[in-house]
């Protein structure tokens, strides 16, 4: 069997925060057990140039943290995407957040089954407050296109994970949060 992690987070160095810290310990956890694991990760071109064991093969970069396998740049193009259902066989693939590349993984993985794990689904409200603590020079939030870009967002994701095959909830008042922010015909488990 075969396991794959799809991070919200990028590993870089020593320290890393909460979504990577879980992220990093399932998969230490699971290759301890002598379970296939790897992490699917966002792309960060700095980080990856001196991590890199491989060519970039067709959309993919791989590169090892920790003895844990991790792939990226994979989310780039439909040809990157294709590229990683025919070198990955995952069986079962663990989003670590919903968010819009738990829907390109869903719609281009689909023979492997997937669990969504809602660790902090952003609402409306949520985006706003982000906003309100984001950096000056981040163009999205502060762009007037804002709240089309805020509602396209959720619902792009809403699309994606509704065909997740189970959901789970890191705290007991996300599972309520979850259900009515994507409209989840599934209960996610606590």
């Amino acid at each position: 069997m075969k396991i794959g992690i799809a991070s919200v987070g990028i590993f870089k160095g020593e320290r890393i925060g909460g979504f990577q810290k879980i992220t990093l310990d399932t998969a230490v956890a699971l290759k301890e057990r002598n379970i296939d694991v790897c992490l699917l990760i966002p792309s960060d071109n700095g980080f990856l140039i001196s991590t890199l064991l491989e060519p970039n093969a067709g959309e993919i970069a791989i590169y090892t943290f920790q003895k844990i396998n991790c792939l990226s740049d994979f989310m780039l193009t439909y040809r990157g995407l294709k590229n990683l259902k025919r070198r990955l066989d995952i069986d079962i693939l663990h989003h670590q957040a919903a968010n819009i590349n738990t829907t390109l993984l869903i719609n281009a993985l689909d023979t492997s089954k997937h669990v969504v794990t809602f660790q902090d689904p952003f609402d409306w409200n949520d985006m706003f407050i982000e906003r309100a603590f984001a950096e000056q020079d981040s163009s999205v939030f502060f762009s007037p296109l804002f709240p089309v870009y805020a509602k396209a967002r959720i619902e792009i994701i809403k699309k994606g994970i509704r065909k997740a095959d189970t959901f789970t909830a890191q705290a007991r008042f996300l599972v309520d949060k979850a259900i009515k922010l994507y409209h989840l015909n599934k209960r996610p488990i606590y």
